[in-house]
């Protein structure tokens, strides 16, 4: 044996039987993450796996042989052997051995082991190995420690100890995070705690001087806590003093309640948009006056307008924090327009601002779509005739019921170009539901005026991901190079990814471009090292 071998294995035999300290301790800040106060980090506790057979198992020195001995790129196998060993003492020291080497010398290949844990791997295995990481990671000298690989380690433990045990997630969060990186971990602590203490998720969201990142952990909280308590929920978020915050914690808050209550939500939604608007009309008021002007001053002088809106001296005439409640808006009248399409407009129409006026009625109609699609484009064709987008997301919403009566339904639209564009987006929708075949079977029957270079597009890149093959056929047919390219392109990575050799074959049996196949010949050739 090989002094450096034995070297190895009398360190791993020491950590095994000491379960404790090995190369040096990282101690940022003045504080041990492996003590047992305040919350702070320990090492793994695992059940035995009951599965396992009663035979005679290695013991300490046996098992420290073995990790030194073993190659790296067999340490997934020997961690799924350590899991099977019975005395859970003896299991939480040999995988804090097994990490330990790991994350000394390849902890590349140990992320990528934890990734597919997160993935398909056991829960108690991903719980045991989380657990000897908090261990392994304080072992560990100042420059490795340091090190971008190490800092993947520690956001991929953070996160899982967010959603397991927030508190520990939160030392070390604040112990070896800065910045961005802390107050996004803060984050998701914070959501982590509010499942059990939403006190204590607001507390941490205290900490957090991003007004970004707090918006978004005020948002993520208000949606846990209506799902469990909404009228404190409610209450709570309408009282918040920043009104974008305000508005985008409501939101969330709202499409809770809407699950269960669309029509509470719609009345909430109601009554806070208008205190947004109002507040905000308040505050506009006194800055116009403050600015010397009148309405008319300015509407009569276009130019100066539009700098004192530009410089902040006064603002829009409607609050731009009403858009955020869209998304709410949207589903609480989808959900209602089902049922009561006559209701949904009337919600629509009751809130303030084009905007979110015109996103509520997206919500209508596609709401409305599924109960009686007919009357809904009906109601559609005859008050927004001009509104492309959402014709689009009327037909989108009847698809993902029933796509084939929605393509017979574009027949409804007497311009061709609206309809080229509601079949496209009808296709898009069908696609969700993996119908490749019967997409690929459709575009190909279609007459050539209605499958145009749009449609065909739209059918390429929807079934590409899953059918790369049938999504090159229909890209081959469309006439306008540059989406003919981009059509062609999407399916061509994944044929790539797939079979290469298949990829080589379509792309020298096309009649393309040279331009076009060189390009993809270029992305063949970086996959498959030309």
């Amino acid at each position: 044996m090989s002094s450096s071998r034995s070297k190895v294995i009398a360190i791993l035999s020491a950590t095994l039987i000491a379960g404790g300290v090995m190369i040096a301790i990282r101690a940022p800040r003045g504080h041990d993450p492996r003590s047992s106060g305040n919350g702070a980090p320990s090492g793994p506790v695992t059940k035995p796996d009951t599965r396992a057979a009663s035979l005679p198992a290695p013991g300490l020195e046996e098992w420290s042989q073995k990790i030194a001995g073993t190659d790296l790129r067999d340490f997934g196998s020997l961690m799924d052997e350590a899991m099977k060993i019975g005395d859970e003492e003896l299991r939480n020291k040999v995988i804090v051995g097994i990490v330990d080497r790991w994350m000394l010398e390849d902890v590349d290949a140990f992320n990528k082991y934890i990734a597919s844990l997160e993935v398909k791997g056991p829960p108690l295995h991903l719980a045991a190995v989380m657990g000897a990481l908090q261990e392994s990671l304080t072992k560990l000298d100042p420059d490795r420690g340091a090190s971008d690989e190490i800092f993947v380690t520690l956001q991929r433990l953070i996160s899982y100890l967010a959603n397991h045990d927030p508190e520990k997630a939160l030392v070390w969060s604040k112990k070896y995070l800065l910045d961005d990186t802390l107050e996004s971990s803060l984050l998701a602590v914070a959501r982590g705690m509010a499942r059990t203490d939403v006190d204590r998720s607001l507390a941490v969201i205290a900490e957090i001087k991003s007004p970004f990142r707090r918006s978004q952990a005020l948002a993520t909280v208000g949606a846990i806590w209506a799902a469990r308590d909404p009228e404190a929920a409610l209450e709570w978020a309408g009282d918040l003093p920043y009104l974008s915050e305000r508005a985008l914690t409501l939101n969330s808050v709202l499409m809770a309640i809407a699950q269960k209550n669309p029509k509470g939500a719609a009345s909430a939604l109601q009554e806070e948009t208008k205190i947004i608007a109002e507040a905000y009309a308040k505050e506009r008021a006194e800055r116009l006056a403050a600015s010397g002007k009148t309405e008319a001053d300015y509407a009569n002088d276009p130019d100066s307008y539009n700098e004192a809106v530009e410089s902040g001296v006064i603002t829009p005439p409607t609050s731009p924090d009403l858009e955020l409640l869209e998304n709410a808006a949207k589903l609480i009248a989808e959900k209602i327009a089902g049922g009561d399409p006559a209701g949904a407009i009337a919600l629509a129409e009751s809130l303030p601002g084009d905007y979110l006026k015109l996103k509520t009625i997206t919500g209508v109609l596609e709401g409305w779509a599924k109960s009686d699609p007919e009357a809904a484009f009906g109601y559609a064709n005859k008050n927004y005739p001009d509104n492309t987008d959402l014709i689009k997301s009327l037909y989108g919403s009847w698809a993902a019921k029933d796509w084939t009566s929605a393509a017979d339904g574009v027949s409804l639209i007497a311009d061709r170009v609206k309809r080229s564009s509601a079949l496209e987006a009808v296709i898009t929708s069908a696609a969700v539901g993996n119908n490749a075949a019967d997409i690929f079977n459709y575009v190909n029957k279609l007459p050539p005026s209605v499958s145009t270079d749009g449609v065909k597009y739209a059918a390429a890149t929807a079934i590409c991901e899953h059918s790369p093959q049938m999504a090159w056929e229909i890209a081959r047919g469309i006439s306008a190079g540059s989406a003919q390219y981009r059509a062609l392109k999407g399916a061509f990575a994944y044929l790539v990814i797939a079979n290469p050799d298949q990829a080589e074959n379509l792309l020298t049996s096309a009649n393309l471009s040279s331009d076009t196949s060189q390009k993809l010949k270029d992305m063949l050739d970086a996959v498959v090292g030309n």
